[in-house]
């Protein structure tokens, strides 16, 4: 899923920038001050090769005090060192030092170059060549916002879930809620749902991408036994997986159910992704070995439980069902709202195909990486390997990345933007409502890239408003 209501402050932490205000890029470019010469070569949409050149003579005087520092230091047949002649030193060791030169003055030069270009660069430039001649050309990378010519991004139709919770789905939770106070029985075999299992994933380093999703979704109904059971302990790469939870779904616990200790369960889920010409299927597997087994005893539910439960909200076990229906029906709801905005994202990513800039997919992979690693370790999550998180963030780095580009263009195209006096003016009002200085404030709101965040929520109103969600009831059993 597309985390769409972050996308623009992960992005902008990784080096995102703001759309150019400009559209015509030049393929030369002139640097009248230090005499530059850029050329621009189009290699994708968003990647770029360009080539700087430098008039040889621009370096003389580098080259020329290069050549006498490094002499001290260099020894050759027939000659002491710092005593070898300088035309034997510009024969033979010419290309070595004069490449070294130009190589710790290229970052000023590449800044030089590319400052007033048109074209927005994603992160730092790379060199990649240096190429001396009768001038000294840089072959640098570099990784741009582009300028796309977008299609069917409005007047879509996408589906809109309304979730309708059913009394057994009301049950569970009152059950799951209760289980804090519930005792573990050590048992041979699951005769019901009410069990927990600790299981140990088979070949871990082999799962792609679609299987540690599959496992992310079990990690809903982790427990950790260590506080209830007397002397449990777990092996790093072992999961206790509670069977009643909601958050397993149906097709899963029902694996369990009969199953013993030692036995191994095999879980295989078939996802399609796309549609015509992109659409294909992904098959998701992820093989478990039962290690341990327990029964949930229950407690049961006085009103002093319930009162406890519900924060003194509810006095009797029916009150206690009405607020929990209450409290998940505003939660499905703003769930439902989330789905249908990430869907229009990803049918509207579906409609406009382009090559993505690799090294910034790979900066946001990164960022999602310590992310994700961190939320884990909050959470007392067993430890994953860097590859394996890489394999599941990946899909979702991907469509970061191109939300962003496509996300840029759609405030380019329909002139959506957030201006200097909107950002003004909300430092004014939150100014007056907490008393804050506005030096703080701007301060603040531009380490946070408040403004980006402001045009992000623009482009994704925009979106809504321009495309239209059609209700589907899905009822909730539990199950």
């Amino acid at each position: 899923m597309v985390d769409a209501l972050d996308l623009g402050s992960s992005i902008e932490r990784c080096g995102g920038s703001s759309p150019p205000s400009r559209t015509k890029h030049p393929f030369f470019y002139y640097n009248l001050e230090v005499k530059l010469e850029t050329k621009y070569n189009k290699l994708s949409e968003c990647n770029y090769e360009v080539v700087i050149t430098i008039p040889y003579n621009e370096m003389t005087n580098d080259f020329e005090e290069a050549y006498v520092k490094e002499r001290k230091d260099i020894t050759y047949p027939g000659f002491r060192k710092g005593k070898v002649p300088m035309s034997i030193m510009k024969r033979v060791f010419k290309n070595d030092i004069e490449i070294s030169t130009v190589q710790k003055k290229s970052d000023k030069f590449i800044e030089d170059a590319l400052k007033d270009s048109e074209y927005q660069t994603l992160n730092k430039p790379i060199l990649k060549d240096i190429k001396i001649e009768e001038n000294i050309d840089l072959i640098v990378d570099i990784e741009i916002i582009p300028t796309l010519e977008l299609k069917d991004y409005k007047n879509l139709e996408i589906e809109k879930k309304n979730y309708v919770i059913a009394d057994a789905y009301v049950e569970g939770v009152v059950k799951d809620i209760s289980k804090k106070d519930a005792s573990f029985e050590k048992a041979d075999t699951i005769e019901t749902k009410e069990y927990v299992a600790v299981v140990e994933p088979v070949d871990e380093e082999k799962y792609n991408d679609e299987d540690y999703t599959l496992l992310e979704d079990m990690q809903k109904a982790y427990i950790d036994l260590s506080k209830s059971v007397e002397g449990f302990t777990m092996d790093t790469t072992d999961f206790a997986f509670d069977i009643s939870s909601p958050g397993l779904k149906k097709n899963v616990t029902d694996l369990f159910v009969t199953k013993k200790a030692g036995d191994v369960i095999e879980i295989i889920e078939k996802h399609e992704h796309g549609e015509g010409e992109h659409k294909h299927v992904h098959e998701a597997k992820v093989v478990l070995k039962i290690k341990q087994l327990f029964k949930i005893i229950f407690p049961e539910l006085t009103d002093e439980k319930v009162a406890e439960y519900s924060n003194n909200k509810s006095k009797t076990l029916n009150e206690f069902k009405e607020q929990i229906l209450t409290d998940y029906n505003n939660y499905y709801k703003k769930l439902s709202e989330d789905e249908a905005r990430n869907n229009l994202i990803i049918k509207i990513l579906e409609n406009n195909q382009f090559e993505l800039p690799y090294r910034f997919v790979g900066d946001t992979l990164n960022h999602l990486i310590v992310k994700q690693r961190k939320e884990l370790s909050a959470q007392n999550y067993p430890a994953f390997s860097d590859d394996v998180l890489a394999n599941a963030l990946y899909p979702r780095a991907i469509q970061q990345v191109q939300w962003y580009l496509v996300a840029k263009n759609i405030a380019r195209l329909e002139n959506i933007n957030f201006s200097d006096a909107e950002l003004d003016e909300m430092i004014q009002k939150q100014h007056e409502k907490t008393g804050i200085s506005i030096d703080k404030l701007k301060a603040y709101y531009k380490e946070s890239n408040r403004a980006s965040e402001e045009l992000d929520a623009k482009i994704l109103k925009y979106v809504e408003e321009n495309n239209t969600f059609v209700s589907k009831d899905v009822e909730l059993k539990g199950e």
